[in-house]
């Protein structure tokens, strides 16, 4: 059998999982649309490629 003690963790386990998740679902689309704008990247105008 658990302990009490194991039960609030496996429950505080479960906490941080819910809140993690739903964080990350939150935050694909975010990620997603700066990917498309072009927003993830440094734009460098000294690397060159003015050819």
């Amino acid at each position: 059998m658990c302990e009490p003690n194991e039960f609030a963790y496996v429950e505080h386990l479960e906490a941080r999982y819910t809140s993690a998740s739903e964080h990350v679902e939150r935050l694909t689309p975010t990620l997603l649309a700066k990917a498309f704008r072009g927003e993830l990247v440094s734009s460098r105008q000294d690397e060159g490629g003015n050819d």
